[in-house]
């Protein structure tokens, strides 16, 4: 009687097993490239008066800009 209830415990352990996947699919990421602001844009961008107040925005870009007003700066010279 015994071996027959460790043979049910040994064989019930073996089906809980997580079972492989035959289905595998496959994830792929991009990440985009760097990108170098153009000295046209910076100098905008510096000239640009702004306040430094910490209120995150996020542009049209995809980029979170320090606040408001830096948006304004970044739409003002070209991006945002």
């Amino acid at each position: 009687m015994k071996v027959i209830i460790l043979l049910v415990f040994i064989i019930s352990a073996i089906n809980a097993r997580p079972q492989e996947s035959s289905d595998q699919s496959t994830v792929t990421s991009t990440t985009a490239a760097p990108t170098t602001d153009s000295p046209r844009f910076l100098s905008c961008w510096q000239s640009c008066p702004s306040t430094m107040q910490y209120n995150p925005v996020c542009g049209t870009d995809g980029v979170d800009y320090h606040n408001s007003g830096r948006l304004e700066c970044a739409r003002a010279c070209g991006k945002g």
